[in-house]
């Protein structure tokens, strides 16, 4: 009987690495649609690896890899990938060709960064890049506009990028032991949120538009350096579960962070409602067909002058603008701009801010 294509890549496999795989499975044609090698002690993994090209799930858990071939870029139908505790110091390129991809978990490595080409993953639901190395947050992040969990905690960050702001269905955000002291208000734009951990990341205060996160149920801000806490969480009427110990609070007093989450709620609803403030404050955004004058158009909203030769924007330029309110007088109305690309990556994030 003649051998599946598949096994003969599969014994080629084993041969190179000498291991046998912890879990295969097949579809009814027999290509194989996952691959286990868990615990395997691999060290590098044969490029012949690519040639299973059915391959749905590929679990390469608990391993010593300390990099990836590049064809693991030719496994497009590829929906997961494990590769939780490693050696891996970096991940190819080639990672942005599966476009299938759903879960991606490198938790346990040593990354200190991540390609551009992650932001090709527009399917991905799930990322964990927990203890890793990482000192920043590549912007790409943002172009992953179908993530609903994401897991950075233990890593080195030192800020956020504004391009948080654009992952508007994320359900969970782990942010925990980093080496952030403040927050972007543009974290108020992820109103799907549940779970929010900041924790142990130094954080000195709180933007106000925490407040916009009324679908939040777990919030953890525990060991950070915060004396106070905004009024407008009062507005998360769904908290169930609020970590603020070993802080520095005077606002809540200990006696109230004592008697927890109910009493804390209560206690800022009482303080919002003694010194509200009109705020005159709106998002502008600009998005279109490259050189068209998006740059342009705002360049004049900012100094009242046309500049006809301004450079192509890539990515997504954010930035503030402060304009006379029209109505009011002596009173300042504050923009965020955000400025799109108009290449053709950037077009899925487009379909967010039209209705």
């Amino acid at each position: 009987m003649t051998k599946h294509r598949d096994d003969e890549i599969l014994d080629i496999i084993i041969r190179k690495t000498g291991r046998m795989p912890r879990s295969v499975k097949r579809d009814d044609d027999e290509n194989i649609t996952l691959l286990g090698y868990r615990d395997c002690e691999l060290t590098s993994l044969p490029a012949e690896l690519g040639s299973l090209t059915g391959l749905q799930e590929l679990n390469l858990n608990s391993n010593q890899l300390r990099s990836l071939p590049a064809e693991l870029g030719l496994l497009t139908k590829l929906e997961r990938i494990n590769l939780n505790s490693n050696q891996l110091t970096s991940v190819p390129a080639e990672l942005g060709t599966l476009t299938s991809l759903k879960s991606l978990d490198l938790e346990s490595n040593q990354l200190r960064s991540l390609p551009a080409e992650i932001g090709s993953l527009t399917k991905l639901k799930r990322l964990n890049l927990n203890s890793n190395q990482l000192t920043n947050w590549p912007a790409e992040l943002g172009l992953l506009t179908k993530l609903d969990t994401l897991l950075l905690n233990s890593n080195q960050l030192t800020s956020l990028p504004a391009e948080l702001g654009l992952l508007t269905k994320l359900e969970c955000l782990y942010l925990s032991f980093n080496q952030l002291t403040s927050l972007p208000a543009e974290l108020g734009l992820l109103t799907k949120l549940k779970t929010l951990l900041l924790n142990s990341i130094q954080l000195r205060s709180l933007p106000a538009e925490l407040g916009l996160l009324t679908k939040l149920e777990s919030l953890n801000l525990g060991s950070n350096q915060l004396t106070s806490l905004p009024a407008e969480l009062s507005l998360l009427t769904k908290l169930e579960r609020l970590n603020i110990s070993s802080n520095q609070l005077t606002s809540p007093p200990p006696e109230v962070v004592e008697q927890g989450t109910k009493a804390v709620l209560e206690y800022l609803r009482n303080l919002k409602d003694q010194g509200e403030e009109l705020q005159y404050r709106a998002k502008l955004i600009f998005i279109g067909e490259g050189a068209t004058g998006k740059t342009c158009t705002l360049r004049q909203l900012e100094s009242g002058k046309f500049v006809e030769e301004e450079g192509t924007t890539f990515g997504i330029d954010i930035g503030s603008l402060e304009l006379e309110h029209p109505h009011e007088p002596d009173v300042k109305m504050s923009l965020s701009t955000w400025d799109f690309g108009g290449q053709q990556i950037y077009r899925a994030t487009h379909q967010l801010f039209l209705t």
